[in-house]
């Protein structure tokens, strides 16, 4: 009942946001900062692809919206960070919008994965398309889109971000220490998952490539490429 009414919340918002931003600007913020903001790109990598790590999560063409709000959401403490909160602070609304308008608005490719384990991946497909019916957890797609590819204003792209940055944010909604989803209902899904739920389904949705990012070139960062899926091994329990 409650993503039920988050889904109609969102579709009764305005998204009055980072489309208004100027891309020019957001490039230059994101490349070079400014007196006292570093540039997005020293944590996030050129053209917000990251470093392959999952440490910090990729932005390349992120939804614009969300990612205003997740910097007003820094900013307001309701998603809090000690890397981001400060930064986020520093930002005026304006440059929110900027930043939120390139990254919305960039390509760029993605790292290869390294080989999963296969029964891990097919758990967490299942649990991306049908959810756990016996918990109430719903399908991820049925917010986030098909293949996982964002659903337009606030549900954020999951296919192709990395796997332990999912896991450690779905870590974060099960221990209400983020609570910026709307009406919270990502807290709600996240306290009927297991562990081992969370990182099925985020290894899974790590491999995902939505059609139409399969082609995107090279980048100037080095060893990154374009990346179809990930080479599954051959299932041996060691747990």
């Amino acid at each position: 009942m409650r993503l039920a009414f988050a889904l109609l919340y969102l579709l009764a918002v305005s998204p009055a946001y980072a489309e208004q931003g100027d891309r020019m600007k957001g490039a230059a913020l994101a490349d070079q900062g400014r007196n006292g903001v570093p540039a997005c790109r020293s944590c996030h990598g050129d053209k917000g692809i990251g470093d392959g790590s999952g440490a910090f999560p990729r932005l390349t063409g992120q939804l614009g919206f969300y990612l205003y709000k997740q910097l007003k959401d820094f900013a307001a403490g309701t998603r809090p960070s000690p890397v981001m909160s400060p930064i986020a602070s520093a930002l005026s609304d304006r440059e929110m919008q900027d930043v939120a308008a390139y990254y919305s608005a960039v390509q760029g490719p993605f790292f290869p994965l390294p080989i999963l384990d296969a029964k891990l991946a097919q758990r967490g497909g299942m649990i991306s398309a049908a959810g756990i019916p016996e918990r109430n957890v719903p399908a991820c797609i049925a917010c986030h889109g098909p293949a996982a590819s964002g659903m337009q204003p606030s549900f954020p792209y999951l296919a192709g971000q990395y796997a332990p940055y999912l896991e450690y944010q779905l870590d974060q909604f099960r221990l209400n220490r983020r609570q910026n989803s709307p009406l919270n209902v990502m807290n709600d899904i996240a306290a009927r998952m297991t562990e081992e739920d969370m990182r099925a389904v985020s290894e899974y949705l790590a491999a995902v490539r939505p059609p139409d990012l399969s082609r995107i070139g090279a980048s100037s960062t080095g060893p990154a490429s374009p990346y179809a899926g990930a080479p599954l091994a051959t299932y041996q329990s060691t747990r």
